[in-house]
C-alpha cells in the first residue's frame, strides 16, 4: 500500500511538473511580439481602439496558448453547480463568442439563478426543453467567463513581458476618455489591468497626431463639411465657498464630416455660397441678377410642382397625402384604445423623394472657443 501511494504521489509529481512547464512555454510563447499582444503606447493607432479587442484576444489565446486557456476556464467555472446548470451545447468555444460579442450593459449578475417571474410564462411546465432564462443565463455565464480568462491571461501576460500589455493599453486609454481619477488609474496600474499614466499620455499623443493628420487629409480634398455644437457645462463642486465656487464653462466643438457621392465630376456643386455671393444685394459687384428677380424661374418651378399640386382632381396630393397620414398616426398613438386596432393598417407614408441614408466617418476637432464663467461674477 505505502510504494502504491509513492508511486501515486511521484506520478502527480511528475504531471504537475510536465504541465508546469508546459503552461511557462505557453506564456512565454503567447508574448511574443508577432502574435500582436504589445501595445506601444508611443506609437498606438486609432485602430487598435476601434476593432472588438475581447473576441480577437480570446481566439488568439486559445490558439496559441489552448492549455492556459482551458485552466483558466476550469478554474473560473469550478463550481459543480453552475456545470450542471449549464446546457452541454453551451460550452465555451471562442469562435461562438467572436461572432456576437454582447454588450456588458446586457450582463445583471454573474449567477444563473437570476431571473423573473415573466420568464416561465410562456414555457410548459413539461417541457424538457431549457427554459427561457436558462438560456440566457447560459449566454451569460459563457460570455462572462470568456471576459474573465482574458483579464486573468493578461495579467499574465503583462507580468511576463511588460511590452504584452494589449488589454492594459486599451484599458487605459478607455479610463483617460472617461475622466477615471488618476489615483485609480494607478491603482489598476499596479493591479496589472492599465497601462501607467505616463504611457497613456503618450498613446493619447500619438492617437491625436493620427487624427490631426486625418483631418488636414480629408479637409484638403474640399469633399468635407464642418459641423459645429456649441454646449455648456457646469463643474459643480462639492462643498462650495468663497473662494471656490462652481463654475460654468461655454465651448463649442467641432467635427469633419466627409460628403458622400462627391467627385471631380460634380464638384462644381459644392459652390453654393459662390453663386450666392455673386447676386447678394450686399455684392458691391454683383455678376448675376439678385436671385428673387427671376420671376420667369419661380413661375416655371410653380408649374412644374407636383408635390403640392395634384393633375387627377379624384386624388389628394402628395403634401395632403402626406398631412393625412400624420394625422392618422396621431389618432392611433395618441387617440386611445379606440384606435389601437388601426394600427396594422396605418402603414408608411409615400414616398415622395427619399433620400438613402449613407454611413461616414466623422472626425472629430479639439473643442475651441472655450470661456469659463465664474459664479462669483454673476451674483
Amino acid at each position: 500500500m505505502t510504494q502504491v501511494m509513492q508511486s501515486h504521489s511521484s506520478i502527480n509529481s511528475w504531471v504537475s511538473a510536465v504541465s508546469h512547464k508546459e503552461f511557462c512555454r505557453e506564456i512565454a510563447e503567447l508574448t511574443l511580439e508577432k502574435h500582436g499582444l504589445h501595445f506601444k503606447a508611443t506609437s498606438a493607432t486609432t485602430g487598435q481602439l476601434e476593432e472588438s479587442f475581447v473576441d480577437r484576444l480570446a481566439l488568439q489565446m486559445q490558439a496559441v496558448a489552448p492549455g492556459m486557456w482551458n485552466l483558466v476556464l476550469a478554474l473560473l467555472d469550478s463550481r459543480d453547480r453552475r456545470c450542471c446548470s449549464m446546457p452541454s451545447s453551451a460550452t465555451p468555444s471562442a469562435t461562438s463568442f467572436a461572432q456576437e460579442e454582447m454588450d456588458l450593459g446586457e450582463f445583471s449578475g454573474d449567477e444563473i439563478g437570476e431571473r423573473t417571474d415573466d420568464d416561465d410564462s410562456d414555457v410548459d411546465v413539461f417541457d424538457k426543453q431549457p427554459r427561457k432564462w436558462q438560456r440566457r443565463a447560459a449566454d451569460r455565464n459563457i460570455a462572462l467567463l470568456k471576459i474573465k480568462a482574458v483579464v486573468v491571461i493578461s495579467i499574465l501576460l503583462q507580468s511576463s513581458n511588460e511590452r504584452c500589455n494589449f488589454l492594459q493599453g486599451w484599458m487605459g486609454f478607455f479610463m483617460k476618455s472617461t475622466c477615471v481619477p488618476e489615483k485609480v488609474v494607478e491603482v489598476l496600474a499596479h493591479a496589472g489591468l492599465s497601462i501607467s499614466l505616463s504611457s497613456i499620455y503618450n498613446a493619447v499623443s500619438s492617437i491625436s497626431k493620427e487624427i490631426s493628420v486625418k483631418i488636414k487629409k480629408e479637409v484638403r480634398t474640399l469633399h468635407a463639411a464642418f459641423a459645429y455644437d456649441n454646449f455648456d457645462i457646469a463643474f459643480t463642486t462639492a462643498q462650495p465657498t468663497l473662494e471656490n465656487r462652481s463654475t460654468f464653462v461655454s465651448a463649442t466643438s467641432a467635427t469633419v464630416i466627409p460628403l458622400h457621392g462627391v467627385d471631380e465630376s460634380n464638384r462644381d456643386a459644392l459652390q453654393s455660397s459662390v453663386a450666392l455671393w455673386a447676386c447678394n444685394p450686399k455684392n458691391p459687384s454683383p455678376s448675376s441678377f439678385p436671385l428673387m428677380s427671376e420671376i420667369k424661374t419661380f413661375r416655371a418651378l410653380h408649374k412644374w410642382d407636383t408635390y403640392n399640386r395634384t393633375t387627377d382632381p379624384t386624388k389628394p396630393s402628395h403634401r395632403e397625402a402626406a398631412f393625412a397620414w400624420h394625422v392618422r398616426s396621431i389618432l392611433v398613438h395618441h387617440g386611445g384604445a379606440k384606435f389601437k386596432s388601426f394600427l396594422h393598417e396605418l402603414g408608411e407614408p409615400d414616398t415622395g423623394l427619399k433620400i438613402p441614408v449613407q454611413k461616414t466617418n466623422s472626425n472629430p476637432l479639439s473643442v475651441d472657443g472655450y470661456q469659463a464663467v465664474d459664479f462669483r461674477r454673476q451674483c
